[in-house]
């Protein structure tokens, strides 16, 4: 089992490459965020990011460099991004 806040299967892992391949960001890294959403709970969200911050968590699987905000971990913790 990982230590990883999010895990990535196989199968997203290629669906995500060629993601950043069509939109032409190879060697993006992945954003795995969460945002409040109010009355209506949590939302999640993922896109492109090519920064490191001091706050982020920065990991790597199937070949995805994977970030998620360190006060985003908690919440996250066991998601599985699947495709």
């Amino acid at each position: 089992m990982s230590n990883d806040a999010v895990i990535i299967t196989e199968a997203a892992a290629l669906q995500i490459k060629e993601m950043m391949k069509h939109n032409e960001e190879e060697g993006a890294l992945l954003r795995v965020s969460v945002k409040g959403g109010g009355c209506s709970g949590l939302s999640y969200g993922m896109g492109f990011d090519h920064e490191v911050k001091e706050e982020d968590l920065h990991f790597a699987q199937h070949g995805i460099q994977i970030l998620v905000a360190k006060e985003d971990a908690s919440i996250l913790n066991g998601t599985k991004i699947d495709y």
